[in-house]
């Protein structure tokens, strides 16, 4: 029971983690990469839900958190702040940021 335990959790983990995160490019007029950077770390933590909580279960297996970040909040908040959404923007999201976008 327990390895069919560990097994389910593998492949459950594996699936979470080929799902890749989206990417978003933004421009603005006067703003540097380190702003960028900044902020796009603030609205990352304003737009985060959490998707399922840490845990652990019967078998003493560890579960961790999973959160994303909306998307549409997220853009809501890079827009307030002057930062515009442009495919072909200067400034990247990062690359471990956990972007929503459906």
């Amino acid at each position: 029971m327990r390895l069919y335990s560990i097994l389910i959790m593998t492949i459950f983990m594996a699936g979470c983690a080929a799902a890749p995160a989206a990417r978003i490019r933004y421009s603005h007029p006067t703003a540097g990469y380190e702003q960028f950077t900044d902020l796009s770390y603030k609205c990352s933590e304003f737009a985060k839900r959490v998707i399922s909580k840490a845990q652990v279960n019967s078998y003493g297996e560890f579960a961790p958190e999973v959160s994303e970040v909306d998307c549409k909040q997220f853009n809501a908040c890079m827009v307030k702040r002057g930062f515009i959404r442009s495919p072909d923007g200067e400034f990247l999201t990062p690359k471990g940021l956990p972007l929503n976008c459906k």
